[in-house]
């Protein structure tokens, strides 16, 4: 007796009494401390399990509790027959237990993998007719969950109830506990929304204070790494693993996660490799892309490759090849650095010498699984190792030889399987074998993701002669989301419908394998289209392309409410959204979704043309030059053949025609293909003539090539019209979702080609086919061939044609992206070297438009500006001779290019002076201007009956200092004359008298009694019919500001003139400000202030004599009004121009000086308290206003004139003087700024 005391006492067990003879507390408490100390002794152990045997039916709650927990610590020798017997008692004794007692056992029975399902029954029972939790702590919570799910019991109803109470406590779980819940629910696949919303909530917090936490540099160990106050790499593991396996994918939990992993790899807290594979496979099924995380991770599995198990690797690599864009530098050489130690591992396997490793619990799985794993993250390399992927090929051939590895891998990874090895496009035996095995297994019980991804495979394989699993697969499709459906893998609930990416991916694969072998059923399509219709509000405007393009291409007559569904909601769905802007930044389209959408459309010839207008402006203009060859084609083709189809076409004799189509979309495919021409034109250089003459062949069939640049050029050719009519009639037209590819590369344009190149083989202007000794023949582009024609046969046209060339493509020119250096330029400089000779026959208004196109930008040519200056004022004459030759439109436009032309004037001037004495060139110009004032003279009359015309004419008579006084007058008449009639519209009236009235007060030749006489009469008519344009609301606010400017360029003089524009101001001030109700350019209102700032102090101050015109002219108070507008401006201060700015600045200076005091406080009374709480908000909005104009005016002060910065000088002197407060107030770099601009101009500033 005493020698086994003693050997109880040498193994660290100092027991009281032998087993056999202690009480059910003692043997709880020696079983307890047995397992703690970790006794071995097997005599020991079986005395104790004896007397267990004898106390069972008498043992306790706590006893049951300390004995199984005792046990499951001690390992894997486990008394069955005891077991079996306390869960009997337990079952019994159920009720009496407390909450630490029910954990405890139910977690040492789960550790054991005994699953006692009376017990587990029981317990469930227990706990939840007890209701109350509140006891509970959350250890014991979180121990009975992973004891349910240990056992993989997935009793629904406990769950449910313990769901609902840990998410009311979830504020108040350590990061343990957060980790051991999430994992326990995960394990048993229970996605509790509520739940998983409030521990998600929980886990964001910890980690923000973590991150706030972290230490300044990586390698700094966290002081608080080892507390119970936050994540540990396991529990990071778990959670992201719980959260990504249930498909929780909530942004804020990852994205805190994934940042503190390189701190907790730096730092080597997250080393070991269980758990570096579970951070890297959650984070890949996540598909977070957060590049730090990924960068750490790929580079601690690449340095510990060697410490992996073959699941480990497996399911680390598939996790990061899942991240790969967010650091494919890191993953790809993590990757490539593993290839040896996957295949070491991958023989040892093969031997029977791979070590084992608990991965079940994150769904690593066995071998089959490993092997799945491995071939999807080596497959989705580009130009993987392929040494490895044969020998994971040939592996997986051999282990489906074993008919339980299908049952291993389950649909996700048969499916998966096919689908990594189908990526490369190459069939062979494997694939073909996972096919068989995967209709063996009855298709329709896979999930929606595994259809659609073996819809994608099997089209990339061609495999269109297996119609056996085509067939059952589109069963799946008919019966998948219906009433009564098929379920999953488990078979136990109808699987959800298809989500917008799997209807797209189904759609596109089933458009490749439809054909002659295997035609899908009308009933799929007509499903496939319901789903995707009901959630059509959920698709990106990419998969909206894809589908519309799957359903054109498969001429799907099912797909009618899809496509009506898309016209209700276009706007929304494409316009202005994400993705793929290939166009550039401007406009805010999605240029490849429209062009899908509209191709299907046309094709299948829906007839909804307020989405044929959206679809279109999504992408013309500003998309077209981010557009692939081939998608270019498909928009010409989409509209060609929405013409066609939704429009008259009527062909004419010459092998052109008519289009008869509704306003809307005539304008609309009429700019649409006007964009196209010129983008083409742009890219002519690079543009192959098989590619140009199927442009030209959509172009032809809407009768537009001989209008439409650059197809007007080849119009030119005598054989080249006749030839593409020829193959309109003979080529059928091409579908809008065609592949172009095929088209271009037949023979159809050849004759087309060899006709050009043949015409344009002279020993001048030759279509050069360049073919050097050392390399193979250079075929000409479309840009060569352009430029042959037009030296060859646009010599031989009429000027009239020429002119219309010439005004045509300077206008291409002035937008062309390439400028100079582009194929327009050349085009553009051959057109010219034709036109010049020319211009003595062309009519006298070709030569005004002549000379506005010459004088745009940089298409400037002496030459031609110079031949037809001189050949326009030959034919007008010194006397007006040619006046009745000449438009008056044709005169505007000559007046308003010569100010554009004074350099090269400039220019000759200086020529003709050395040249001639004065005598030659450089009177051009004088000569010029002299002869449109003769005819303006001559034709008076009708100039001043066209408003519009007469606008056009004063200004740059005035700028050039040839506005004579008795055509201003008579302009002025006329147009009093019109304001007193109100015979045209107002608006147009008032930009008329704006221009007029603009001349009149600057022209310097008219003395003060003239200027009065000729202003009262007409500033009486302009404010009647200010009056009536500021009341209107139909009429536009840029008109509105543009009548409260003329009348202020007035001073009236008389009382009743006063009161006049005193109303006008009034009225049209409240009309753009708290009365505004559409767009108004900001500079139009800046300059509308600028005006208004120097009469703000007459028209608040009070008016004694108002009281006799208030019956005639409204009252109104222009404070709120000027607030408003203000406000307005201050809402957009970032876009303003420094000169508006600096307007806005000014006004806002006075309306500081007419702003009222606010009363004392303590003298005020009540109402006067409120008035003057209102009068300090409107203060304190003006001073908040003027900051904001200051800094605006600061920002650009390099694009201020002499005259602004003088202005901003005085606002910024005003402020500091008078409200010094204010200027304090100003950031320094904003009072530096204006103490800089104060230097350059004439008052100084101190900063």
């Amino acid at each position: 007796m005493a020698t086994k005391r003693a050997k109880r006492q040498q193994s660290g067990l100092d027991l009281p009494n032998h087993p056999n003879v202690m009480t059910p507390e003692q043997l709880s408490n020696a079983i307890r401390v047995a397992s703690q100390r970790q006794v071995t002794d097997p005599h020991l152990w079986e005395d104790l399990t004896h007397r267990a045997l004898f106390l069972c039916s008498t043992l306790e709650p706590r006893h049951l509790a300390f004995i199984a927990n005792g046990y499951a610590r001690r390992g894997p020798s486990i008394p069955s027959d005891l077991f079996e017997r306390m869960a009997g008692r337990a079952v019994e004794v159920i009720d009496q237990c407390k909450p630490r007692d029910i954990a405890l056992l139910l977690n040492g029975f789960a550790r054991l993998q005994l699953c006692h399902l009376g017990l587990l029954k029981a317990a469930s029972e227990s706990v939840r007719t007890r209701g109350d939790l509140s006891q509970w702590s959350e250890q014991h919570l979180a121990l009975v969950v992973n004891a349910y799910a240990r056992c993989q019991c997935r009793d629904l109803a406990l769950m449910s109830f313990l769901g609902r109470h840990i998410a009311t406590r979830a504020s108040e779980l350590s990061p343990q506990g957060v980790a051991n819940v999430a994992n326990g629910y995960c394990r048993l696949d229970l996605r509790d929304t509520a739940l998983f919303r409030s521990l998600a909530s929980r886990v964001v917090a910890i980690a923000q204070r973590m991150i706030s936490q972290l230490p300044s540099t990586a390698t700094q160990r966290d002081p608080s790494a080892d507390s119970a106050s936050v994540f540990s790499a396991q529990h990071i593991a778990n959670v992201l693993h719980a959260f990504a396996q249930l498909d929780l994918n909530d942004p804020l939990v990852f994205d805190s996660l994934s940042r503190l992993v390189p701190h907790l790899i730096a730092t080597k807290q997250l080393s070991r490799p269980l758990e570096l594979a579970a951070t890297a496979h959650a984070l890949g099924r996540a598909n977070v892309t957060d590049r730090p995380s990924a960068a750490a991770l790929s580079r601690a599995v690449e340095a510990h490759a060697s410490r992996f198990t073959l699941a480990q690797l497996a399911a680390a690599l598939h996790g990061l090849t899942r991240v790969m864009g967010a650091s494919p530098t890191d993953v790809r050489k993590c990757c490539d650095a593993c290839v040896p130690v996957v295949m070491q591992k991958l023989r040892d396997r093969e031997k029977g010498r791979e070590e084992g490793g608990e991965d079940g619990m994150w769904g690593m799985g066995g071998y089959p699984q490993s092997v799945f794993l491995l071939l999807c993250a080596y497959t989705r390399l580009e130009q993987g190792d392929a040494g490895l992927l044969s020998v994971l090929s040939g592996t997986l051939e051999r282990m489906l030889e074993d008919p339980s590895v299908p049952d291993q891998l389950g649909g996700a990874g048969l499916v998966g399987s096919l689908h990594a090895l189908g990526r490369g496009g190459t069939r062979d035996s494997v694939t073909d074998r996972l096919m068989d095995i995967i209709v063996s297994r009855d298709p329709s019980r896979l999930t929606a993701q595994q259809v659609s991804n073996l819809f994608l495979t099997l089209s990339k394989l061609r495999a269109v002669d297996r119609t056996d699993l085509l067939d059952q697969l589109c069963v799946t499709l008919i019966s998948r989301g219906a009433p009564g459906g098929v379920g999953g893998d488990d078979g136990a609930s109808p699987s959800p419908p298809f989500e917008p990416l799997h209807l797209a991916n189904i759609l596109l694969a089933i458009t490749q394998l439809a054909g002659p072998k295997w035609t899908p059923p009308s009933s799929v399509l007509t499903r496939l289209t319901d789903q995707a219709t009901a959630v059509l509000s959920h698709f990106t405007p990419q998969l909206l392309g894809t589908v519309s393009y799957a359903l054109g291409e498969l001429e799907c007559v099912e797909a009618t409410s899809w496509f009506a569904a898309i016209a209700e909601r276009a706007n929304i769905l494409l316009e202005g959204q994400g993705g793929d802007k290939r166009g550039g930044k401007r406009g805010g389209g999605v240029p490849m979704p429209s062009v899908r959408v509209l191709a299907a459309m046309s094709s299948l010839r829906m007839a909804h043309e307020e989405t044929y207008i959206t679809l279109v402006h999504n992408v013309v203009p500003h998309q077209l030059p981010g557009l692939t060859l081939p998608i270019l084609w498909q928009l010409t083709a989409a509209i060609s053949h929405a013409i066609i189809h939704h429009g008259s076409f009527k062909p004419l004799a010459d092998g052109a025609g008519k289009v008869v189509l509704s306003p809307a979309l005539k304008a609309c495919f009429g700019t649409a293909l006007k964009s196209i021409g010129r983008d083409l034109l742009e890219r002519s250089r690079e543009l192959s003539l098989e590619s140009f003459w199927a442009f030209a062949e959509l172009f032809h069939r809407v009768g537009v090539v001989p209008l439409t640049p650059p197809f007007d050029i080849v119009a030119l050719h005598p054989e080249i019209p006749a030839a593409l009519k020829t193959l309109v009639d003979s080529h059928g037209h091409p579908k809008p979702t065609s592949d172009p590819s095929k088209l271009w590369a037949g023979d159809l344009y050849q004759h087309l080609t060899e006709i050009a190149i043949k015409s344009a083989s002279t020993e001048t202007h030759g279509l050069v086919v360049a073919s050097g000794e050392s390399g193979p023949v250079t075929e000409p582009m479309a840009s060569d061939m352009l430029t042959s024609i037009l030296k060859v046969h646009l010599s031989d046209d009429a000027a009239i044609r020429v002119v219309s060339f010439f005004m045509r493509y300077a206008e291409l020119y002035q937008s062309a992206r390439l400028g100079s250096k582009g194929p327009v330029g050349g085009i553009l400089d051959e057109i010219t070297d034709a036109l010049v000779p020319r211009l003595e026959v062309c009519h006298v208004n070709d030569l005004c438009g002549v000379m506005k196109a010459a004088s745009e930008g940089d298409t400037q040519d002496a030459r031609l500006i110079v031949k037809t200056a001189r050949t326009i004022r030959d034919r007008l004459g010194a006397e007006g001779e040619g006046a009745s030759e000449v438009s008056a439109g044709s005169l505007a436009d000559l007046l308003e290019s010569l100010d554009k032309v004074r350099p090269v004037m400039a220019y000759i001037r200086r020529r003709g002076r050395e040249g001639a004495g004065g005598r030659g060139e450089g009177s051009l110009l004088e000569g010029l201007v002299a002869a449109v004032v003769a005819c303006v003279d001559v034709q008076l009359s009708r100039i001043v009956a066209d408003l519009p015309i007469l606008c056009r004419l004063l200004p740059p008579l005035m700028a050039l200092g040839s506005l004579s006084e008795h055509v201003l007058i008579a302009a002025a008449e006329s147009v009093s004359a019109r304001l007193m009639a109100k015979e045209q519209p107002p608006a147009e009236l008032s930009r008329a008298a704006l221009t007029v009235g603009q001349c009149v007060v600057k022209h310097p030749s008219f003395a003060e009694a003239q200027q009065s006489a000729t202003e009262q009469p007409f500033f009486r008519h302009l404010s009647t019919t200010a009056m009536h344009v500021c009341s209107s609301r139909c009429i536009d606010e840029a008109d509105v500001s543009t009548c409260v400017e003329a009348v202020l360029l007035f001073a009236p003089l008389s009382d009743e003139s006063v009161h006049l524009r005193s109303a006008v101001l009034r009225r049209g001030l409240k009309r753009l400000g708290d009365e505004a109700t559409s767009d108004i350019r900001l500079g139009d209102l800046a300059a509308c202030l600028g005006a208004v700032a120097p009469t703000l102090s007459q028209l608040t101050s009070p008016d004694p004599a108002q009281a006799e015109h208030e019956h005639e002219y409204e009252r109104v108070d222009v404070i709120p009004s000027v607030l408003a507008i203000l406000t307005r401006l201050g809402q957009q201060h970032r876009l303003l121009k420094a000169s508006d700015a600096c307007t806005a600045a000014y006004c806002c200076v006075a309306l500081l000086d007419v702003l009222p005091p606010a009363p004392e406080p303590f003298t005020a009374s009540g109402s006067e308290q409120q008035v003057a709480h209102e009068q300090g908000r409107d203060v304190s909005r003006v001073e908040g206003l003027l900051r904001q104009m200051l800094a605006a005016a600061t920002w650009k002060k390099g694009d201020m004139s002499g005259d602004e910065k003088d202005l901003l000088v005085f606002v910024a002197s005003t402020v500091r003087a008078e409200y010094g407060h204010l200027y304090d107030r100003l950031p320094p770099a904003v009072r530096q700024a204006l103490a800089g601009v104060g230097k350059e101009g004439r008052g100084v500033i101190r900063a």
